[in-house]
């Protein structure tokens, strides 16, 4: 993630609200966005394996379907605080749903959550907002090799990635946004942060919110992430 990209998110998150904007779109909202429903229907869920070559980090995805405690839904009642961060499972403005995507095992594991949705044509305005949280160990290995956390919106009409607003978060001691643990100092953390996007502009278009997590490609350390989305 650029520096760039990283101030206009800061931007966007200054700015989130629940406005006249997302009132607009009553009746757009897509089924299960939020976890509503407490599953992942019409989520696609998917499980792999993280490795590198050419100096290049690359997953293999190997299954399809959700996996238990590697998509796992958090409800309000359930939640507790992070043990490496001690931020809230489910942040205290969320409609009483998270998802822990990933978790603190080991062995190159990597995991995906994503949502795809067509923008109705006829929609002048349509925003939707989600919050995330992050905690990655940090091995000090190659960039490559290295826990990390992504998260794409992607234009699946145009076979295009929407830039400005998907970034990837790859263990570093000079992450901007991410503290160092109390409870384990080769951790580092990202309390909830909120990302509003903005998709007017891709009326009738068809985009894919999408979310991955990836230990280290060397087998011993992890990544993990929570997720909270409001359409």
């Amino acid at each position: 993630m650029s520096y760039r990209q990283y101030i206009f998110l800061i931007g966007l998150c200054s700015s989130l609200c629940y406005s006249s904007t997302m009132n607009a779109q009553a009746g757009l909202c897509p089924t299960n966005m939020d976890f509503e429903l407490g599953d992942f229907t019409n989520w696609q869920c998917r499980t792999g394996k993280v490795s590198s070559s050419n100096s290049e980090n690359i997953i293999n995805w190997t299954a399809t379907g959700q996996l238990n405690d590697r998509h796992t839904i958090i409800t309000s009642s359930q939640a507790k605080n992070d043990q490496y961060g001690n931020f809230p499972e489910v942040p205290p403005n969320a409609n009483g749903f998270s998802v822990r995507l990933g978790n603190a095992d080991v062995f190159s594991l990597a995991e995906s959550i994503s949502y795809d949705y067509v923008i109705p044509a006829n929609t002048q305005t349509f925003s939707i907002s989600y919050q995330y949280a992050v905690v990655l160990q940090n091995p000090g290995h190659a960039f490559y090799d290295q826990p990390r956390f992504k998260a794409n919106v992607i234009n699946l009409t145009d076979n295009t990635v929407i830039d400005c607003v998907s970034f990837d978060f790859t263990a570093s001691s000079s992450l901007p946004g991410f503290k160092v643990s109390s409870f384990d100092p080769s951790v580092l953390y990202k309390d909830w942060t909120p990302v509003i996007l903005d998709l007017a502009v891709y009326a009738g278009k068809t985009i894919r919110l999408e979310f991955i997590t990836s230990d280290c490609v060397l087998e011993a350390h992890f990544g993990y992430a929570y997720i909270d989305v409001s359409p």
